[in-house]
């Protein structure tokens, strides 16, 4: 079962992961439920279809089966889910879907139903979506009744198919013809060369050429709607099943540039730690996100931002070393940003962190983040105020910049300076401290240099003027900067909960 769970679809590509029995074949066809396509229609008057001759739309067969469980049947109205889609595509805020019962009335006889009621008017998105299922990767050798035909392809199309073929999987065999294989169960591209005919493919090969004539199909669509394509959605359930790894690293490869050629959005499930690795290099992570999926209870969870390594190790039935999950690292430029980090945040999320004592320069910081290391990538990345996170150069979901817009010293040196000197912060400190003895040697200069600031700072800080770890002089300037300081303790906890943590503020 799956309650109350939410969560978003990548750039272009969506891995759904998880052990078997965790639903993913199920969200899978949830995902794609929604859309059809048939109000489209072709110079002839004819509603749009793949080059297999079938509608651009999820076969409800393929994707869904109700239970006549031990806990009795699955019941009409008993499954509903929304999705919040393009208001480009779907002008509205929300979109349902829902079960609903066949006109049989028979208990377990249920299909689904879109839109927000049965009522006039509501219908189904209309976005193409192909679904291959896992009847594509049933054997042609285990067919009975097997028809293969030259492919009626373009040229192009067959150029595009042999290409594709050989270099997903690596073949050096040249192709000599492209065949429209069909059977009870399927219907593929084969690969014939002066060798074999597509009789005698792989099941490797098979399932390539379903891939590649789902692409194929939305490449026509394409080039027969012109301007008024908009894209689509190609759902593909086990897509590493009978690949090796080396072809699944090069299949996700190519799909990347098919979505981006024809405007798609790709969702796929899969077991497979190769493709999870690849994924979750930098090349990827723009354009491509994980979904995993775990079930505890029979009650699914789906966790969006869990690292690569904890989600292969569940695949695998094993554990990560129970120090590399006890806290989230934190690196930082230096010991001043950490006095910072450290005053703002609440102390049950420190609690969970391994705040790193190590200096390193925004530059080395950002090099080390960009190089992939593990370390570096899950764990928070914490630059000073000066750096703008948002820049395509420092941007990722585990970076974070101080507030105040410059590093730490110089935040506290501009605040303290335009402090009333008869502030109540004064009085708290001990000594007779005053803002006088504050500035002391400082008090010609209004607006100081990085170097003269962190000179300040380190001489007031080790005479102890601000309590221990700054506190006062934090809180104090928390006090008049609340807002900032909730927005980034905000953009922390992103950043933290990127990289695997779970934060609530609840007790």
């Amino acid at each position: 079962m799956m309650h109350g769970q939410t969560f978003g679809l990548g750039r272009r590509i969506t891995a759904i992961a998880g052990q078997n029995g965790s639903m993913k074949s199920t969200l899978l066809g949830m995902i794609g439920e929604p859309f059809r396509f048939r109000e489209h229609k072709d110079e002839n008057g004819d509603a749009y279809r793949t080059i297999d001759n079938n509608y651009f739309e999820l076969a409800f067969s393929d994707a869904f089966k109700f239970s006549d469980g031990p806990d009795g049947p699955e019941r009409a109205g008993e499954h509903v889910w929304f999705a919040t889609i393009d208001k480009d595509i779907y002008p509205k805020e929300i979109y349902r879907a829902f079960t609903d019962a066949r006109t049989s009335k028979k208990v377990n006889d249920i299909r689904t139903w879109a839109g927000t009621s049965k009522a006039s008017g509501e219908k189904h998105v209309q976005i193409p979506v192909i679904y291959l299922s896992l009847k594509r990767l049933v054997p042609i050798g285990e067919e009975k009744k097997i028809k293969h035909t030259p492919a009626n392809l373009t040229i192009k199309e067959k150029e595009f198919f042999e290409k594709y073929h050989r270099r997903i999987l690596l073949i050096d065999q040249q192709m000599k013809s492209a065949e429209y294989v069909e059977s009870q169960n399927k219907a593929t591209l084969g690969f014939a060369t002066d060798e074999y005919n597509s009789l005698a493919n792989s099941a490797g090969q098979d399932n390539i050429g379903k891939v590649l004539l789902a692409i194929l199909s939305f490449k026509r669509l394409k080039e027969r709607m012109r301007d008024e394509y908009k894209g689509g959605l190609l759902l593909i359930d086990e897509v590493d099943a009978t690949l090796y790894p080396a072809a699944q690293v090069q299949l996700l490869r190519a799909l990347l540039r098919f979505a981006n050629d024809l405007n798609l959005q790709i969702v796929f499930t899969t077991h497979s730690p190769e493709l999870l690795r690849t994924m979750d290099d930098e090349v990827y992570q723009k354009d491509c996100k994980l979904l995993f999926l775990e079930t505890r209870d029979s009650e699914t969870a789906i966790y969006e931002k869990l690292p690569i390594g904890r989600a292969i190790a569940h695949l695998c039935g094993e554990t990560v070393a129970p120090e590399a999950m006890r806290k989230i690292g934190v690196f930082s430029e230096d010991s001043s940003t950490r006095i910072f980090l450290k005053g703002l945040l609440p102390a049950k999320l420190k609690k969970s962190l391994d705040i790193k004592n190590i200096s390193l320069g925004e530059g080395e910081l950002n090099n080390l983040r960009k190089a992939g290391l593990r370390d570096f990538k899950e764990s928070v990345i914490v630059y000073d105020g000066d750096i703008d996170v948002k820049r395509p150069a420092y941007k990722s979901s585990n970076s974070v910049a101080l507030p105040g817009g410059a590093a730490p010293e110089v935040v506290f040196y501009r605040f303290l300076r335009e402090l009333d000197e008869r502030d109540d912060f004064w009085d708290r400190l001990p000594g007779g401290y005053t803002k006088q003895v504050c500035f002391l040697d400082y008090s010609h200069i209004d607006e100081p240099s990085v170097l003269e600031a962190k000179k300040w700072f380190g001489r007031e800080k080790d005479a102890n003027r601000f309590g221990r770890g700054c506190s006062k002089l934090i809180n104090r300037w928390i006090g008049a900067h609340s807002a900032e300081k909730k927005k980034f303790v905000d953009s922390f906890i992103s950043a933290y909960e990127s990289v695997g943590g779970k934060y609530s503020d609840s007790n």
